[in-house]
């Protein structure tokens, strides 16, 4: 219930002949068999006007942008029709259009939520509002904060995700740094088709600062 109305969430099926009960969503999408008592029915999906840059705020009963959409700045509010993470920051030196944009402590994801960046702190134990690390690249809450979930890989802010440095075992040319890959370690004694490592890519050469260049 939300001020005293019937507020239906995003993604109910609904038709002609049963529209969205919430005025801000519409009835839109691909029609999908609903299954019912007596048979199936084809049926779209109550969906924010603009779903490619909006999601329905279920606190409020409307529809609000993701990080990198557009929004309006109010008056004494800077958190005008954005997520609950995110905050309507001015457009250039515009006093009335703003843009969504991650608070300070999150950032963006691809698909525009926000979510706890490197060493934010981070509390799994809320039952109202569960916030998560930023899981592109790869956090994980260690001890009330965002961290890398090894303790030989740390955050590369260019690459937005945890890497290994050079010399350190790997899976995959993801784990690795900038101008590095994942290639097998010949000189291993054990099992080298097995043992990995982050090495320079052919071209570049180990800098002081561990990085490839």
């Amino acid at each position: 219930m939300h001020e005293g109305h019937c507020v239906s969430p995003p993604g109910p099926s609904c038709d002609h002949r049963n529209p969205c009960r919430n005025r801000n969503l519409r009835c839109t999408g691909e029609k999908k068999l609903v299954q019912y008592e007596f048979g199936p029915v084809p049926r779209q999906t109550c969906l924010c006007p603009n779903p490619s840059y909006e999601v329905y705020d279920k606190v409020t009963g409307t529809c609000v942008g993701l990080a990198g959409s557009s929004c309006a700045l109010k008056s004494g509010s800077n958190n005008s029709k954005c997520i609950k993470t995110a905050s309507c920051v001015p457009l250039g030196n515009s006093t009335t259009a703003g843009v969504c944009k991650c608070k300070e402590g999150y950032i963006a994801t691809s698909n525009g939520t926000c979510e706890l960046g490197y060493q934010s702190h981070c509390n799994y134990t809320t039952r109202y509002y569960r916030e998560s690390c930023f899981q592109e690249a790869g956090f994980v809450c260690i001890e009330g904060k965002c961290e890398c979930p090894d303790a030989l890989t740390y955050y590369d802010k260019n690459l937005r995700r945890c890497v290994s440095p050079l010399g350190v075992a790997c899976r995959k040319a993801l784990d690795c740094g900038n101008n590095a890959h994942c290639v097998i370690c010949t000189g291993h004694p054990e099992n080298n088709r097995l043992f990995k490592t982050c090495t320079c890519k052919p071209g570049y050469t180990e800098q002081t600062n561990g990085s490839c260049g």
